[in-house]
């Protein structure tokens, strides 16, 4: 068991007390997992701003344990994790997602977790205060976001699951070594992005549920929805009656208010999402484009190839194929 107690406000020395804990170096800002301790990988960056970035695609052979106190001063910290475990059926082992979520952290609450041995965790984390994120975005932005009824929220609130206007910023985050002439610049760029869509999609949740008069059981049940159909895409997605009865809602008001909350209809939703993953598992560099097919649950891989193309203009095995030629 490894356990790791941060009580800094920067992830770069967090980065630093993994190294101690692992007996390895950091070169290049990275470590790379000996293979005594699993595989993968963790690095961290210090932007200009006093931001900092944490991020890691990394499997451990020993549980971790973190710690963090409640800190006295007022620092946040914005959160993109996926957490696989693998399965074995019929002799084969399969990495299935059993985890996926974008939370905001305030470091006046205190942080305890741990993630299990041998469970691989693919994450984003930025670490700042509202004094470092003033210098990369409006005053009015951070006012809208930071007000005291959602910090007082932020204790209680569910964390939201990773979807298609996330993945593809985090994909680029996501990679062992960030080949940029511009690394701060490029990183920074991301950073902002992954908050401009964290800040839209709490301000859209706040509005809608005001303009359409939704309470916040109401909000957490159509967010319920949203996380059952991306949740296993292996899976066929329940049916309207299905999801209906879930939420306790009408079809019409279920159908009605889920695309007014998430901008499109149920299932066109659910499958630009189920896409975004196949793009990022083809991206992961671990998958051929059969399994990846197979792995969001389509049984003929010719629809797979369609309807891949259809949303992004090449096929799964042509992505697949330029990005190994990159890697390599």
């Amino acid at each position: 068991m490894i356990e790791l107690n941060f009580n800094t406000s920067n992830y770069s020395t967090l980065l630093e007390q993994i190294a101690q804990s692992l007996k390895c170096s950091i070169k290049e800002s990275t470590i790379l997992l000996p293979p005594i301790f699993g595989e993968g990988w963790f690095w961290a960056e210090t932007l200009p701003s006093g931001m900092s970035i944490l991020v890691s695609d990394a499997k451990l052979s020993q549980e971790i344990i973190f710690n963090k106190p409640a800190l006295t001063d007022q620092f946040f910290s914005l959160e993109f994790s996926e957490l696989y475990t693998t399965n074995k059926k019929g002799g084969v082992h399969k990495e299935i997602l059993f985890q996926s979520f974008a939370v905001l952290h305030q470091t006046s609450n205190p942080l305890h977790f741990s993630i299990p041995a041998f469970t691989r965790v693919k994450s984003v984390k930025i670490y700042f205060s509202l004094k470092q994120l003033a210098q990369l975005i409006n005053s009015e932005s951070i006012e809208l976001l930071f007000t005291k009824d959602i910090m007082d929220y932020l204790s209680t609130e569910l964390p939201k699951i990773i979807d298609a206007q996330y993945r593809t910023i985090l994909d680029d985050l996501i990679v062992p070594q960030i080949m940029h002439p511009l690394k701060l610049n490029f990183i920074q760029n991301r950073i902002l992005l992954l908050f401009e869509k964290f800040i839209q999609k709490r301000l859209k949740a706040n509005i809608l549920s005001s303009k359409n008069k939704l309470n916040s059981s109401e909000l957490e049940r159509l967010m319920q929805v949203e996380n059952i159909l991306l949740q296993d895409y292996a899976l066929a997605p329940p049916t309207i009656e299905k999801l209906s009865k879930i939420c306790a809602m009408s079809a019409t008001k279920l159908k009605s208010e889920f695309r007014n909350l998430y901008g499109a209809p149920i299932y066109e939703y659910y499958q630009k999402n189920r896409m975004a993953k196949a793009k990022s598992l083809l991206l992961d560099g671990n998958y051929t484009s059969k399994e990846v097919g197979l792995l969001i649950g389509y049984s003929n891989l010719s629809h797979f190839a369609a309807a891949f193309k259809k949303e992004y203009g090449v096929s799964p095995s042509d992505l697949l194929s330029k990005h190994l030629d990159i890697r390599n």
